[in-house]
C-alpha cells in the first residue's frame, strides 16, 4: 500500500535537500573567500551529502515511476541565503536548515506510517536516523566557533575532526 500524500510530500522534499546543498555550497564559497579553508571544505562536504540525499530520494521516486518538482519556495527561510557576514552566522543557519530538513522528513515519515506505507517508512528510516547526528554536528561546530573564534576554530578543525573520527 502506497501513501499518495506522503509520496507527494517526498517529491516536494527533494527541493529542500537541494536547497540545503546549495546553502552549504554558498557557505563554502563564503568561507573560502575569507581564508577559512577548512570550514570551506567542511561546508563543501555537507553540500555533497545533501545532494546525495536528494539523489537517493529521486532514485526511490523514479523506481516508483514518479518524479519530483524542485520548488524550494517557502521551504527554507530566504534569509538563509543572504550574506551571512560571519562563520558563526553560516553555522547558525546550518543548524536551522538541518532542523527544517529533519522536521520535514519526520513529518513525511509519520504520514507514511499512518497510511501504512511500509516501503516508504523503511526508506525514510535512514534519513530519520541521521537527523540528530547532523543537527548535533552543526551545533558542535557552532559552539566551537563561539568559544574559539572563527580563525582559531578553522586552524584547529583538522585536529578536532580527527579526534571525533577516532571516537566513532
Amino acid at each position: 500500500m502506497f501513501s499518495e500524500s506522503a509520496l507527494k510530500e517526498l517529491e516536494k522534499h527533494v527541493g529542500l535537500e537541494v536547497m540545503a546543498s546549495m546553502s552549504y555550497l554558498y557557505f563554502s564559497n563564503f568561507c573560502r573567500a575569507r581564508n577559512l579553508d577548512k570550514y570551506a571544505d567542511l561546508f563543501w562536504e555537507w553540500s555533497k551529502e545533501e545532494l546525495e540525499h536528494a539523489h537517493k530520494m529521486l532514485d526511490y521516486l523514479g523506481d516508483l515511476g514518479r518524479s519530483a518538482g524542485l520548488s524550494i519556495s517557502g521551504q527554507i527561510d530566504p534569509e538563509g541565503m543572504g550574506e551571512p557576514g560571519t562563520l558563526k552566522v553560516c553555522l547558525e543557519r546550518s543548524v536551522s536548515i538541518e532542523k527544517a530538513v529533519g522536521e520535514n522528513i519526520m513529518r513525511i515519515h509519520k504520514m507514511a506510517l499512518e497510511d501504512g506505507d511500509a516501503s516508504l517508512v523503511h526508506f525514510l528510516r535512514e534519513f530519520a536516523l541521521l537527523i540528530p547526528k547532523e543537527i548535533n554536528e552543526k551545533e558542535t561546530h557552532l559552539q566551537r566557533v563561539v568559544e574559539l573564534g572563527e580563525r582559531l576554530a578553522d586552524d584547529l578543525l583538522g585536529e578536532f575532526l580527527e579526534k571525533i573520527e577516532g571516537k566513532d
